[in-house]
């Protein structure tokens, strides 16, 4: 399975061509999450593919969104005690 993914990304920019989908969106995250675990190989064309869907200026305002409701959630289960 990964290497038909690798296949995918080597040549365009994204698994379904030149324009990035909902596709890249959960195969860069899901990527990223697997060489943070060393599930996935850091693979030149994996680790460039991630850089691609993980660097985007939206998906850098989702995950810093998701780190202040991390440290919102964290904040409430320490004040409960």
């Amino acid at each position: 399975m990964l290497a038909t993914i690798v296949d995918e990304i080597e040549r365009p920019a994204y698994l379904l061509g030149d324009t990035i989908s909902a596709a890249d969106i959960l195969w860069g995250k899901a990527h990223n999450w697997g060489m943070t675990f060393k599930l996935v190989p850091e693979s030149e064309p994996i680790v460039r593919y991630v850089e691609r869907t993980t660097q985007r200026r939206a998906a850098l305002k989702v995950a810093e969104m998701d780190a202040e409701l991390a440290a919102e959630h964290e904040r409430a289960n320490t004040a409960c005690g």
